[in-house]
């Protein structure tokens, strides 16, 4: 068995459009060296100044549709102006996405007075405003002046959200809403660390789509972690124009700058609903705080609800009149649960539940951002800020309160050995920014989370000597919270006293950096709480390094330590320690090697951590015939995957969670010595309530005229995430494959086991051998003959055991083409026999009885030395039901 779209099939690193379709599986026997494409060489035309680059593709497949995929780039000079570019649909993080959903595209181009950029686009405004764009920007900046436009159909909306670690989670932690790809800032602090922005490679994993992130181990969550997220929220709802202008004028010692910063819903287009006329009408006469509920239940005959006393109530697979859709909101706030034992939705009351099947239609908005800006080369500058936010743009009640200003007054200067730092901030309370509202150290420096109204900070320094500093700061907080520190910072030590209201603070720490060695330790005593942080760390060469870190917390709630251990030699980087909490401990580890020597190759990688797992069920979702991917056996009630099918599956949560322990084991071992090649992988997973774990050893003798392969497979699997009974399963493989100049030979044999708690759903034994030879060589010729004997078994059906014996015979012919391409026809007959007449859904669905015939074919096309076409063509017919096909066509080109 085979994929014909695989990255494995072709010496093209293929782009993410072939990523997007499901392989197409062929049971026959000829071997992946009969799909051809040829390998070409890359020509480059080194005397161009702009140099362009990459790989075009276009996909069509008869189930899926069209898609296309692009990878340009541009770099370079023409002209005197300077051009760099890139468009791409790579880093995409779930490859099951259409490119169409994620591609990435920009192109930019400027010279000394002039800047042009379109596509998506990241751009930095004055007022520390940061926005990711898909559109166009223009700018013009002659002698300390310039104007700067941009226009785009936004691909998110600016959300700052803010929420303290538990203890030992590392995970999951959930976001509201939606994320646009890439577009999150992430920073964590701690009672004595103030923010630092996070690595997605190092440091955390992300599911946009979803919007949950877990961090890795380099950074242990604990209860005094506060993690600020600052992202975009995709758009659902409405098609959302930006605007912008900004600027600035430099006269004198002055430097002016502005913006106009514009981000509003389309009204009369919205993307997943439409209002009735209706609605648009109360809409109209309805202020800001009109909310519009939409129910996602439509009338039908085959639904599975009823609906009783404006409830939905669950009536079994299409004995209902509604079919409803359900939505996770939440813990507590749905109003619907998902039982197991019914398999549907259960109303248990208002904010009782964490699924609903309506939602708030949002209301059209309309937010807008003025700022200007004045600062003085003597240190003084001077921002005033205008918003006007309309949270209904259908109506105009209520629009009082639209407007809001605010302004701030700074001052930072150093004469000599004095410097002042010193700023006053006074915002009304509907002020909108297109930003955070508060410092991202804000929680940091006042252990508070009420928002900032009104600021007034004074801060002085005296240096007297490079290795001494004395800093004094006062800071007054919407008139009611005060804050005073003193710090002393001789050599490299530091000495520090904070009063915040009636909470004091009293720190003492040093940080210093010798050649090669780095030393940072600090100590904090803060309501009779000790917290102490400390980080070694002596680096040999570049890719050498040892160092050891971690803290220690004692206060009247809780005794904490937390030690970390690091080493990174050539071979082997490897992450270790312990979290000890009251009476509970967490070990961790985190460690990967790469080895080879003389034939012999060693590869590992091993994880622990801790997460919280939530129960979980699977719903199936009745849609369109022929467009799912499961069928429903009403005998046994099982839902059989089934290509073609009338049903999708849904994965749905659960209210209950449980913290466990991840281990996470990967070894892969391999050694090669003439004509022999040994190699094994072991992978385990342990989440307590989720165990996996597979193994695999292949050996391999190959010379010029003969191979022969063995192949020992097993896995094993069993989730306890489930509500009811846990699934587990079990499946062995080996397989023995020799093969003599034109002469193939292919034996397996298969068990599998599916067990739902101690019920056996399926049990299946298969044991199959087939030969291939090929008797003609140009156009090749080659004839099959397999033979598979089958043995099945379910409690379902206690008294059956069932045999199934499938002889086929099948026929390769191929041809190549002048070198560049090649063609090929399969065919196959298969014929099914039963031991009974009276075979059950749960076999037969999948493996009727009788003839089937499958026929593929494929083609592949080399143009030049860039440019390649693929053909390929399947249908499957069956001796009763409908015939299953499928038609691919697809193009790469490379320039």
């Amino acid at each position: 068995m085979i994929n014909l779209i695989s990255e494995s099939d072709t010496p093209y690193n293929l782009d993410s459009v072939y990523c997007s379709f499901r392989p197409i599986e062929i049971d026959t026997s000829f071997t992946v060296d009969s799909i051809y494409i040829p390998v070409v060489e890359e020509k480059r035309d080194e005397g161009s100044e702009l140099k362009l680059s990459g790989v075009k593709d276009f996909t069509f497949d008869i189930n899926e549709g069209f898609d296309q995929g692009l990878k340009l780039y541009a770099t370079g000079e023409l002209e005197g102006v300077k051009i760099k570019g890139v468009l791409s649909d790579q880093g995409i993080d779930q490859p099951t996405r259409r490119i169409s959903d994620i591609e990435k595209i920009r192109l930019e181009a400027w010279t000394r007075n002039f800047y042009g950029g379109i596509g998506d686009l990241s751009l930095s405004l004055p007022f520390e405003i940061y926005d990711e764009i898909s559109g166009v920007r223009l700018g013009v900046n002659a002698n300390n002046k310039g104007l700067n436009l941009s226009y785009a159909l936004s691909r998110g909306k600016y959300i700052r959200y803010e929420f303290s670690g538990e203890e030992g989670k590392q995970g999951p932690y959930f976001l509201p809403g939606r994320l646009v790809y890439n577009s999150e800032k992430i920073y964590l602090s701690d009672k004595i660390n103030p923010p630092k922005l996070l690595s997605k490679e190092y440091d955390y994993e992300i599911d946009y789509e979803q919007g949950i992130i877990n961090f890795k181990n380099r950074n242990i969550i604990t209860h005094n972690s506060y993690i600020i997220v600052e992202y975009l929220e995709a758009n659902d709802d409405y098609q959302n124009v930006y605007q912008e202008v900004d600027g600035k004028y430099n006269f004198s010692e002055f430097l002016f700058t502005f913006i106009y910063h514009r981000f509003y819903d389309v009204k009369d287009n919205p993307l997943n609903f439409q209002f009735t006329p209706e609605e648009i009408e109360s809409l109209k006469i309805s202020g800001d705080e009109m909310k519009i509920k939409h129910i996602y239940a439509d009338t039908s005959s085959t639904g599975s609800y009823n609906l009783i006393d404006g409830k939905f109530v669950y009536a079994g697979e299409g004995k209902g009149h509604y079919r409803v859709s359900f939505f996770y909101v939440g813990e507590n706030n749905g109003d619907y649960v998902y039982d197991p034992n019914i398999k549907g939705f259960v109303y248990v009351g208002e904010n009782f539940g964490n699924y609903t099947p309506e939602k708030y239609i949002p209301l059209p908005g309309d937010e807008r951002f003025y700022g200007i800006g004045l600062s003085h080369k003597f240190g003084i500058s001077t921002r005033i800020y205008s918003s006007y936010v309309d949270k209904n743009s259908f109506s105009s009640l209520d629009d009082e309160d639209n407007s809001a200003f605010g302004y701030e007054i700074a001052v930072n200067k150093k004469v000599g050995i004095f410097s002042v730092n010193s700023r006053y901030i006074n915002f009304q309370d509907n002020l909108y920014q297109p930003k955070g509202r508060q410092d991202l150290n804000y929680n940091y420096q006042w252990n508070i989370s009420e928002t900032m109204k009104e600021l007034f900070e004074f801060g002085m320094g005296i240096a007297p000597y490079d290795y001494l500093n004395f800093e004094l700061t006062y800071g007054l907080l919407n008139k009611v919270h005060k804050r005073r520190s003193m710090y002393i910072k001789p050599l490299f030590f530091y000495l520090g006293v904070e009063q915040i209201d009636t909470l004091n603070k009293y720190t003492i720490g040093l940080r210093k950096s010798i050649n090669n060695l780095t030393l940072y330790t600090q100590y904090l005593n803060q309501q009779n709480g000790h917290y102490t942080d400390y980080n070694f760390n002596y680096r040999f060469r570049e890719d050498r390094s040892i160092g050891l870190s971690g803290n220690y917390e004692r206060n009247i709630l809780c005794r904490a330590m937390l030690t970390k251990f690091d080493l990174l030699i050539r071979q082997l980087n490897l992450s270790t320690g312990f979290r000890l909490f009251n009476d509970t401990t967490l070990i961790f580890v985190n460690a990967n090697s790469n080895f080879y020597y003389k034939g012999f190759g060693l590869n590992f990688q091993l994880e622990q951590s801790q997460k919280y797992a939530q129960k979980k069920d699977e719903a199936y979702i009745h849609v369109a015939p022929g467009t799912g991917n499961y069928v429903y056996d009403p005998i046994t009630g099982v839902y059989i995957p089934k290509e073609n099918g009338d049903y999708i599956k849904q994965t749905v949560l659960l209210k209950e969670f449980q913290r466990v322990l991840s281990k996470n084991y990967f070894i892969e071992s391999s050694f090669t010595y003439g004509l022999f090649d040994l190699r094994g992988r072991f992978f385990y997973l342990d989440e307590e309530q989720f165990i996996e774990r597979k193994q695999e050893a292949n050996f391999n003798i190959t010379n010029n005229d003969a191979h022969f392969e063995i192949i020992l497979q097993e896995e094993f699997s069993k989730d306890k995430r489930y509500a009811l009974e846990p699934i587990e399963m079990h499946q062995y493989h080996f397989s023995f494959n020799p093969e003599y100049k034109n002469f193939y030979n292919y034996n397996i044999i298969d068990y599998s086991r599916e067990f739902w708690g101690g019920f056996l759903k399926l049990k299946r034994d298969d044991y199959g051998s087939s030969v291939a030879l090929q008797v003609i060589e140009q156009p090749q010729a080659k004839p099959i003959l397999s033979y598979k004997y089958s043995r099945l078994f379910s409690d379902f059906y206690p008294d059956l055991i069932l045999i199934l014996q499938t002889p086929s015979a099948g026929l390769t012919l191929s041809s190549a083409i002048r070198g560049q391409g090649r063609i090929e026809l399969t065919g196959e007959l298969i014929y099914r026999k039963y031991n009974v007449e009276d075979i059950p859904y749960l076999y037969s669905a999948n493996e009727p009885p009788g003839f089937s015939e499958v026929i593929n074919f494929t083609s592949s096309l080399g143009i030049g030395n860039n440019t390649i076409f693929s053909f390929i063509y399947r249908i499957q017919l069956f001796a009763e039901g409908e015939p299953i096909q499928n038609l691919r066509f697809q193009t790469r080109i490379k320039f």
